[in-house]
């Protein structure tokens, strides 16, 4: 986990922006575990916070806190990868996660518009599962459109 600071001045108000990059995330031939330099770097920026609230004496302290995840997908026109899904999965409850198409530009408009349609697709089946535990499992096998509609007619409140 590699962190660089910039500051962003624009109409009077400075912004401190804080990029953390993870180099080299996915490319071992082990990707288990993986993600968890990354949830270990955020819980420990939250705890620093929380900490230096609880203090007796207070003073001006920095919220170094992880606020947003800009997750670039590939676009290698094979869609979202085992480990883009189970990286979000993991960390969609610590910080909000923004995923965007890496070389997006390389693309066509029609090529760019599938791979949204078949991301948000998968994410929201990924995330009707989280959310709803009794959804059922569905065939791998099964169409990704079909396996959406499998999601909402099976939908239950709790």
């Amino acid at each position: 986990v590699e962190q660089s600071k910039v500051l962003i001045r624009e109409g009077g108000v400075q912004l401190l922006l804080t990029i953390v990059d993870t180099p080299g995330f996915g490319d071992a031939v082990d990707n288990s575990n993986c993600w968890q330099p990354v949830i270990d770097y955020i819980d420990s920026k939250f705890e620093d916070y929380l900490n230096a609230e609880s203090r007796v004496n207070r003073r001006q302290m920095p919220d170094n806190r992880v606020q947003c995840c800009l997750y670039f997908i590939a676009s290698s026109g094979h869609g979202l990868k085992h480990l883009d899904i189970e990286f979000m999965k993991r960390l969609h409850e610590k910080v909000n996660i923004i995923p965007l198409i890496a070389k997006a530009d390389t693309l066509t408009p029609e090529e760019c518009q599938q791979f949204k349609k078949q991301h948000l697709q998968i994410s929201s089946i990924h995330l009707a599962a989280r959310i709803n535990p009794s959804t059922k499992l569905i065939n791998p096998s099964t169409k990704l459109g079909d396996r959406a509609s499998l999601l909402a007619s099976d939908a239950r409140v709790s």
